[in-house]
């Protein structure tokens, strides 16, 4: 995960140490990606800045600083949606039941820290936040055209920056998207109908389509085609036959960078 962020508050060195090696060493993490701290209010500088997705927190600090349990209701405040791992020498079962229940962790481990444990750990929450980010909706623009996922809705604009929103059916929503995500690429139909409606699959062996599946993508694309084509706009999608579809601003020639965001 390229922007992935870890916070780490930590005022011994050699517990420090063993964590850092977890996370560079045992999953690899580049060094850039550890943001260190030795005292909450040096934490909470930083997660201001830098937004981090997890934390790993000790709990006791200096009778001048926050404990640890504190710190992290501050950095949920800063992004509900951090994930917190508490690690302490406080290892008793009330602790632990502070931890998960009044301060809502998501984890809570001893120390000493083992470091492969931590890693093991910290893989597992690394999983869980690159499935969320993969299903946050995104925001594609090529040219004159919108998709917002997170709203469902398509909108192109003409030379006059004149706004028209495009109603579409959901199958229809999901070719756009295809065809935005390869855009400039020619797609064959089958490959578009393994995008469009993956149900079909089966034990992932990529059959021949059969010719009502492939007179489906035909009708779809010559639907979705009229549809763009709104008050006199070309359609974007062009056919090559033989070879599949394609979304371009013109026949064979590129445009202007297309993008794509998460919302």
């Amino acid at each position: 995960m390229n922007d992935i962020s870890i916070l780490v508050v930590e005022d011994t060195p050699p517990d420090l140490a063993v964590i850092k090696k977890a996370l560079i060493q045992g999953l690899h993490l580049a060094p850039q990606a550890i943001l260190t701290a030795s005292n909450p209010s040096e934490a909470l500088r930083l997660a201001s800045d830098v937004s981090p997705q997890l934390a790993i927190l000790d709990i006791v600090f200096g009778p001048q600083h926050m404990n640890g349990f504190e710190l992290s209701q501050e950095l949920r405040m800063l992004d509900p949606e951090i994930y917190i791992i508490f690690q302490s020498r406080l290892t008793e079962l009330k602790h632990k039941v502070m931890g998960f229940k009044q301060y809502k962790g998501d984890a809570y481990i001893g120390k000493p820290i083992d470091a492969d444990d931590l890693a093991l750990l910290v893989e597992s929450i690394l999983r869980r936040i690159r499935s969320a980010k993969a299903h946050e909706p995104r925001l594609f623009t090529y040219g004159d055209l919108t998709l917002d996922e997170r709203t469902a809705t398509v909108v192109r604009l003409d030379l006059q920056a004149r706004k028209y929103e495009i109603t579409l059916t959901p199958t229809e929503f999901r070719l756009l998207i295809a065809l935005m995500q390869h855009r400039e690429m020619i797609i064959s139909k089958q490959k578009l109908f393994d995008l469009v409606w993956p149900a079909h699959e089966e034990d992932g062996v990529d059959a021949e389509l059969a010719q009502d599946e492939l007179n489906r993508v035909e009708k779809v694309v010559s639907q979705l085609r009229r549809k763009l084509a709104v008050d006199g706009l070309p359609s974007l999608i062009w056919n090559r036959p033989g070879y599949g579809y394609m979304l371009a601003l013109r026949n064979g020639t590129t445009g202007p960078p297309a993008t794509t965001k998460q919302s």
